[in-house]
């Protein structure tokens, strides 16, 4: 498109320029004439039409020497400048606000290779499981404990808001090195208590694929209550973890074990406090988790302001929304356990 204006900006000062500017080698010497004026003006209005216009009046009061139709000529060129100016500095806008950023188009693409991948993965794997036959129902490899060694609920009653404790093991140093996962108590209730990991422990889109979805459908919601769960917790630790009856703003109830606040939640419970920014492990890091500031953003079960984004709270602890396909998004767990 810029070389198509640029050819038509070109010809709209060359033709005039030969009937303007003599010279004392004819023809040969008008068009030579011609030819830079054309070219030095076309670039000029390309990117400063209305420095052009200006030149232009100048120009021709400067040679017009009486001659009426000299200055008619400039003032009709400026004329068109300035229309043909503006129409294409307008569209040139318009194109602009349209295209996409390069590296954010690169960006979307390395995510959707990689969700492609994962979510050849997801197929492969079975229907998750109601989260009240999850707990009951040992992992492929289940950890065996003796009774020394196992937890119990009574280990915990004692905690209050606010406090941490470690429960549970998951992939957190370099190189995947697992180490035992500190949880922090946001909230007391009758028989458990509301924990979440005090690091984002994991990177992980909200749903493989841009599009509408809700919490009961996402695909992070099932690789929390099966991957993660199998993963971080033995089978009796698992024991431990109550099952949760939860409400979600868009899209039916929902029964898990492992879960992710919901905005209610997060606001009332962790924001505008020193839990809501959370720094990522380095396993989290290597996974694609995003940092500012060496805090991450992590994701909420929440809709987002749209069918296709999801609630987060940002790396400064404030709660917006992005896009579900984003891999850069990390996890912070949450789960009750029975005291």
């Amino acid at each position: 498109m810029t070389d198509h204006v640029m050819l038509f900006y070109f010809l709209l000062f060359a033709v005039p320029g030969f009937f303007l500017f003599d010279s004392e080698k004819g023809c040969s010497g008008r068009a030579v004439n011609a030819f830079i004026f054309g070219l030095i003006m076309g670039t000029l209005t390309l990117y400063f039409w209305y420095v052009t216009c200006i030149i232009i009046l100048l120009v021709g009061f400067a040679i017009s020497d009486g001659k009426k139709y000299v200055m008619y000529i400039a003032a009709v060129l400026a004329l068109v400048t300035a229309i043909t100016g503006i129409s294409f500095r307008k569209d040139a806008d318009k194109r602009h606000n349209n295209e996409p950023d390069k590296r954010e188009v690169q960006r979307q693409a390395q995510e959707i290779e990689e969700q492609r991948k994962r979510a050849e993965q997801e197929q492969k794997k079975p229907e998750p499981k109601p989260a009240s036959e999850s707990a009951s129902q040992s992992s492929p490899k289940p950890v065996v404990e003796t009774a020394s060694s196992a937890p119990a609920a009574a280990a915990y009653a004692d905690k209050q808001v606010g406090d941490r404790f470690e429960f549970g093991s998951y992939p957190q140093g370099d190189n995947g090195e697992v180490k035992p996962i500190t949880w922090r108590v946001l909230k007391r209730e009758s028989d458990s208590l509301l924990v979440i990991s005090e690091l984002c422990l994991d990177a992980e889109p909200y749903n493989y694929g841009k599009m509408a979805v809700s919490w009961s459908k996402c695909t992070l919601r099932r690789w929390l209550n099966d991957e993660f769960l199998h993963k971080a917790f033995s089978s009796s630790e698992q024991a431990l973890i109550r099952t949760s009856k939860l409400d979600n703003n868009a899209g039916p109830a929902t029964e898990d074990l492992v879960f992710l606040l919901s905005e209610d939640e997060a606001k009332s419970l962790i924001v505008n406090t020193d839990g809501s920014k959370a720094m990522p492990t380095a396993y989290a890091i290597e996974s694609g988790a995003d940092t500012y500031d060496s805090y991450a953003w992590w994701w909420l079960r929440s809709r987002g302001s749209s069918d296709d984004s999801a609630a987060r709270v940002g790396s400064y602890g404030n709660i917006n929304s992005y896009y579900v396909n984003s891999a850069s998004g990390s996890v912070r767990p949450a789960f009750r356990i029975a005291i």
